[in-house]
């Protein structure tokens, strides 16, 4: 008894040893170009949520060091001609502005690592967005996208990739998110999964759920980091594919068409994994 409690003991004492952590820096946030100016030479952060105005002042540019821009539940009438200016952006914001194109100057921001687009009216994407290839985040939910925007092919450190509540439907492929970890595809109208899905070796959650699906590629079963799955309402009568190969730890299937009796057996194949029927 006495060793076990010694045993617990050291992690505490081990963290004890180490030297202090320090705390993130907090970016000081401005919400008005007034406030801003006044130190525009290190405003990194500019925020305009759900501001009554229709498009950016003009002063925008003229702030050296800015990288995170919010723009969320602004009304633009068009895009905003000085973002693609603003190269040192990282993180931008547009969510609910009610664009409906983005411009090829778009790619000049080559920084950008975080971007939400979701609850806009895009169609597509410009080309030169293949050139953000620092990209890491990207949020397309809740536009009219009939496709996965070629463009984005090209952003192999893309890890997350919302997609959701859009007309998506037909992918020919998605061979080039080599980093993908998350990818969500809920709310189309998908018949089929590419089978080169199987080159996105590090996805670990994949959402699929209210399409048209009425099978699965045999070749998802090789993507060996998956543990979160979502296929609910779909067109699925049967499993054909080896779950057991993917470690899953939670799948959907609810709101399918699988016979109870698929769905027992696939419980004893997965006995680590929770299966919501």
């Amino acid at each position: 008894m006495i060793k076990k409690s010694l045993l617990l003991l050291i992690p505490v004492l081990l963290v004890s040893c180490l030297p202090p952590q320090k705390a993130p820096k907090r970016i000081k946030e401005y919400q008005s170009i007034g406030e801003a100016l006044s130190e525009k030479d290190s405003v990194e952060f500019i925020n305009f949520h759900n501001q009554s105005i229709t498009n950016l002042p003009k002063e925008i540019v003229d702030f050296p060091k800015l990288h995170q821009l919010g723009l969320q539940g602004i009304k633009l009438t068009t895009f905003p001609e000085g973002i693609s200016s603003l190269i040192n952006l990282d993180y931008l914001d547009m969510i609910g502005c009610g664009i409906k194109e983005i411009p090829e100057s778009f790619g000049n921001l080559v920084n950008m690592k975080t971007l939400y687009l979701s609850d806009n009216k895009l169609s597509t994407l410009p080309e030169s967005m293949e050139k953000l290839t620092n990209l890491k985040y990207l949020n397309l939910d809740r536009n009219s996208m009939t496709e996965v925007p070629e463009s984005l092919l090209a952003l192999n450190n893309l890890k997350w990739l919302r997609l959701n509540n859009n007309q998506i439907t037909n992918i020919t492929s998605i061979a080039g998110f080599k980093k993908l970890k998350c990818l969500y595809l809920n709310n189309n109208s998908l018949t089929s999964v590419p089978s080169d899905i199987s080159s996105l070796t590090e996805l670990t959650d994949l959402s699929l759920a209210d399409n048209k699906l009425t099978s699965l590629p045999e070749s998802l079963s090789e993507l060996k980091k998956v543990e979160r799955l979502s296929l609910q309402n779909n067109n699925l009568t049967n499993i054909t594919i080896d779950l057991k190969s993917m470690h899953l730890l939670w799948i959907r299937l609810d709101g399918n068409k699988i016979p109870k009796a698929d769905i027992q057996e696939l419980k004893k194949e997965l006995p680590d994994c929770t299966i919501v029927y």
